[in-house]
């Protein structure tokens, strides 16, 4: 049970939604949360993969995050108890709710690969073919696979691909969330592919539309 007396810039509301938000409504937190989805990381982990956060703020949502057990610290690791890991659907919700806001584009935003990854547990779910692409990004490159409950990327690879896939990141999540179609990026030029156009294009295509 969390601490009740962490009253910390409480809303003093006795109203759930206000409750949540007491423990992890600041500035930073659920991205912490966010990080550690994925599994237990070391804390220069979670600084590569929350750009712009202060490492001394990053302590202070940590020691947060534990006091209300939401977090657990072994040795170097840090890592979601059962209350933290029972926040994913609220951060599934809010990939499908904000995938709204990503066509505005990226601007010079900061950008991560396994974010394409968290993403990807949302808006890549439905049945896939078993098909494999690598994808070469300006932030790096991932390798997607289509499996029976949706698109993965997969982190150590060393099998064969489909197909060699040129583009930016936000293309790819772009094509999956239905915002654009695979055919247009290649129309305009803006993508290029190695392989079997055919496979990449089954692989991405939108299972279901994210906003009605």
């Amino acid at each position: 049970m969390p601490d009740s007396s962490n009253t910390y810039r409480s809303y003093g509301q006795y109203c759930a939604i206000a409750r949540a938000l007491d423990h992890v409504g600041d500035r930073w937190t659920l991205l912490v949360v966010r990080e550690l989805a994925a599994g237990p990381r070391r804390f220069a982990g979670l600084l590569d993969g929350l750009p712009g956060i202060a490492t001394n703020l990053l302590t202070d949502r940590l020691r947060r995050l534990e006091a209300d057990g939401i977090v657990e610290h072994e040795g170097a690791d840090y890592a979601l108890t059962d209350l933290g890991r029972g926040l994913q659907p609220v951060l599934d919700s809010l990939i499908t709710w904000g995938a709204y806001f990503m066509g505005a584009g990226r601007d010079d935003q900061a950008f991560r690969p396994q974010w394409v990854g968290v993403a990807l547990g949302v808006i890549g779910q439905g049945r896939r073919p078993a098909g494999v692409a690598r994808a070469h990004t300006e932030d790096g490159t991932m390798v997607l696979r289509g499996t029976i409950r949706g698109l993965v990327a997969v982190d150590d690879w060393t099998g064969a691909v489909d197909a060699e896939v040129w583009c930016r990141a936000e293309q790819l999540l772009d094509v999956i969330s239905g915002s654009t179609t695979l055919a247009q990026l290649l129309a305009d030029g803006e993508i290029e592919i190695a392989g079997d156009v055919d496979s990449v294009d089954e692989l991405l295509r939108p299972r279901r539309p994210l906003h009605a």
